[in-house]
């Protein structure tokens, strides 16, 4: 098949009932003066969608493995979407420096907003730095409610890491005796200069 014009605007030819595959070689303009031309490839990679990994957050499917994937796409400095929805993990989940992680944006009280739920092994973590032995810097994580089922010791470990925070979110359901989010420095090494705030911790 055959396509012209842009994306907003073609015309196809060929075989009726089959797919159109749209290069990346489009381009894309935004609205507005001085805006410039960028390729579609490069405006659908500003934001890392965990759904393009398999993640389902149906409160079913197994969506650890593509949520790491997601995170370790990402990389150093990605932005990171979740949507509505419980995401279930197996796996402690490892986040990096620069990270921006966003969930989809609740009612009151943070209801309603995305939510990771631990499943694994009880007394690990559901959220731990990807590198812990040496300082992660310049995470934030927003509108997202932190679930350890009652398995994860502590929730959140904020371990070794500085200059971010966790807004707007929730954290629930910790193992018993441990903490929904501990920030450690582990003695001699950095753990300052974080924002946690609209937050709501709750042990059940």
């Amino acid at each position: 098949n055959t396509a012209t014009g842009d994306l907003y605007n073609c015309s196809v030819t060929g075989t009726p009932g089959t797919w159109l595959k749209v290069g990346f070689n489009q381009t894309f303009l935004q609205n507005g003066t001085g805006a410039v031309t960028r390729t579609v490839q490069s405006k659908l990679t500003d934001v890392v969608n965990v759904q393009d990994f398999g993640v389902l957050c149906n409160n079913t499917h197994a969506d650890g493995p593509g949520l790491q994937a997601a995170i370790t796409a990402a990389g150093v400095n990605g932005l990171i979407y979740f949507p509505a929805g419980t995401c279930l993990t197996a796996q402690t989940l490892t986040y990096y420096s620069g990270q921006h992680w966003v969930g989809q944006s609740g009612g009151q009280l943070n209801t309603g907003q995305t939510t990771i739920k631990y499943t694994g092994t009880a007394g690990s973590p559901l959220l731990y730095p990807a590198v812990p032995s040496g300082d992660t810097i310049n995470v934030y994580m927003d509108f997202l409610t932190f679930d350890g089922g009652f398995l994860a010791a502590p929730t959140v470990s904020w371990y070794r890491t500085s200059y971010g925070g966790i807004r707007n979110s929730s954290f629930f359901d910790c193992q018993s005796g441990s903490s929904g989010l501990v920030v450690d420095a582990n003695v001699s090494n950095a753990a300052y200069f974080n924002i946690f705030e609209g937050d709501k911790f709750d042990s059940g």
